[in-house]
């Protein structure tokens, strides 16, 4: 009986020795994460600010000006192969909000910018770095899901070139104007 007592105390001291060393490696797993989080966070304001200076005409040594240029030829693929994806999808982006519309549409039925002679959407340089990250307000019917379509479509025609807009719409695919 008494090997059983001290088998079943030396089992219990095992255990609670490896479940304490258990908790002691899971907080330091997290605090490593938490600290190599921290890490990419500062790199990546490293890499905003080196952006802006060069967004402005700044420069920082021949090391980052070719990396600028490795970005900027970069973002030139990008916008290419987003091009290529909004011909093939029908549709082109909003120079006013930079949202995907039908190519058709001569104004944004989100934004009411004219689309006459603008085919990309090209975003300002930021002010101030702090404002990058900025949250972008979502009007409430953008986040809403759509209801679906009964057999019926119902459209919004303008009051000032009778032009029929889709329901959500809040701009005239014809004029631009405010719908009611």
């Amino acid at each position: 009986m008494e090997d059983i007592k001290s088998t079943f105390f030396n089992l219990k001291n095992t255990i609670t020795k490896n479940s304490g060393d258990f908790v002691k490696n899971t907080k330091l797993n997290l605090d490593l994460a938490n600290e190599e989080e921290k890490l990419k966070l500062i790199y990546i304001e490293i890499g905003k600010k080196v952006h802006e200076i060069y967004a402005y005409g700044g420069s920082l040594g021949e090391y980052f000006d070719e990396k600028y240029r490795q970005v900027v030829e970069s973002q030139s693929n990008i916008n290419s192969i987003k091009e290529k994806i909004e011909v093939l999808k029908g549709v082109k982006t909003c120079t006013g909000c930079g949202r995907q519309i039908d190519k058709k549409h001569i104004y944004c039925p989100h934004c009411g910018a004219s689309m006459a002679g603008a085919e990309t959407y090209k975003p300002e340089a930021p002010q101030d770095i702090n404002k990058i990250n900025e949250p972008e307000i979502i009007p409430p019917e953008i986040i809403a899901p759509e209801k679906p379509q009964e057999a019926k479509e119902e459209y919004k025609v303008c009051a000032s070139c009778g032009e029929k807009n889709p329901p959500q719409g809040r701009f005239c695919l014809g004029c631009g104007r405010i719908l009611n």
